[in-house]
């Protein structure tokens, strides 16, 4: 009876530590704007269960997005603060002018950073202009199913809305990702040169994370979230994920709207989030 208890216990522990098991993708973003010096910026994913984090350039700012909870919570390291916002963004008209990504395999294969991975291409339309993404997705590296788990849920929550552009990602966890974005459709870029987004990932680690890793500290302030008419360069909500998509650039007022897909959230659209 003992011994019977034992396996099961063991068992029980095995698969709690499957199912709670976190993953943490750390990656390099360089964004080509055309015109002046690429931008560089240091991305650390953090996903578990439902919830995900992105920290930016070593902390300066943090996103939190909790399904269960429906929020996505922008976290100031700066200025100790921290804002609330629904997730995904309600009163978000969908453009009759964007089209979801559409994936395709294109037969290779690589090996990167010690992890098999394959090929895809994805094109879709933005309001703004056309989009590509060229990328490599690993189903074999550590907390690949976590992630592809995490990414999923994410893109049947924002079925329906502006940020359902990346539903169709593959599986797996991008181990680098190129997006090219032309500005087509905006008069005042369309003869610019493209946007080139680029994301590398340098490494990736499972480990159980803490609750506290996806809530903001306990000294930090809590700001009023402001009207979706008050944002500044209001637009759709970006998922970030491998920042797993959540790019530093489009989080800044008056950017260009653009997407990048950092091993990171495959259910994005373009974003600008208020500072």
């Amino acid at each position: 009876m003992k011994k019977q208890f034992a396996i099961g216990l063991l068992g029980f522990t095995m698969l709690s530590g499957i199912a709670w098991a976190g993953v943490v993708v750390e990656e390099q973003q360089v964004t080509d704007r055309g015109a002046g010096a690429p931008i560089n910026h240091k991305i650390t994913v953090y996903v578990q269960g439902n919830k995900q984090k992105s920290v930016i350039d070593d902390g300066q700012q943090w996103l939190i997005t909790d399904l269960d909870a429906g929020t996505r919570t922008v976290v100031y390291t700066a200025r100790k603060s921290y804002m609330d916002m629904p997730f995904p963004p309600k009163g978000m008209p969908n453009s009759p002018n964007q089209t979801g990504l559409t994936f395709k395999k294109t037969g290779a294969h690589e090996k990167l950073i010690g992890y098999e991975c394959d090929d895809y291409t994805g094109t879709g339309k933005l309001p703004s202009g056309d989009i590509t993404v060229n990328g490599c997705f690993s189903t074999s590296a550590p907390g690949a199913s976590n992630f592809t788990t995490f990414q999923k849920t994410m893109s049947d929550k924002v079925k329906g809305t502006p940020m359902a552009l990346m539903s169709t990602a593959p599986e797996g966890i991008p181990l680098k990702i190129e997006t090219t974005m032309k500005m087509s459709a905006m008069p005042q870029m369309a003869n610019r040169p493209p946007i080139v987004t680029k994301m590398t990932v340098s490494k990736v680690t499972e480990e159980n994370l803490s609750v506290d890793t996806f809530t903001p500290p306990k000294d930090y302030t809590k700001q009023q979230t402001p009207m979706m008419g008050m944002m500044p360069g209001h637009g759709p909500m970006m998922a970030p994920g491998h920042g797993p998509m959540g790019s530093p650039q489009a989080m800044k007022p008056g950017n260009p709207p653009h997407i990048t897909m950092p091993g990171a959230s495959p259910a994005a659209a373009p974003t600008k989030v208020p500072e």
